[in-house]
């Protein structure tokens, strides 16, 4: 029973690690598709690529322009920082903007 209990872990474990490289490589194939365009539009086609495949794109698009924009402002407010002290930093300011909108 034990070996079964074990098992189903290991494959949960390895389940979810698979799930975390496959978003990965699609971040990458995403930049390399828009690592082209001009600055000014590359996080609009970066938000395209990544949620062409979703079932509701447009939403999933909002999404990503809100939390691109909270890390802009965590960003600036954190700048010159480095290590420890832009960790907490970071830390910091993402409390001072509280949590992110669900939709």
């Amino acid at each position: 029973m034990k070996a079964h209990a074990l098992l189903g872990a290991l494959l949960l474990g390895a389940s979810a690690t698979l799930h975390a490289q496959a978003g990965r490589e699609e971040f990458r194939e995403a930049a390399r598709n828009c690592r082209l365009e001009p600055h000014a539009v590359q996080r609009a086609c970066m938000a395209r690529e990544l949620c062409m495949k979703n079932r509701d794109p447009e939403r999933c698009e909002w999404r990503y322009f809100m939390i691109m924009e909270r890390r802009d402002i965590v960003l600036v407010a954190c700048k010159g920082k480095q290590g420890t002290v832009l960790r907490d930093c970071m830390r910091e300011e993402y409390k001072k903007l509280g949590p992110e909108p669900k939709s």
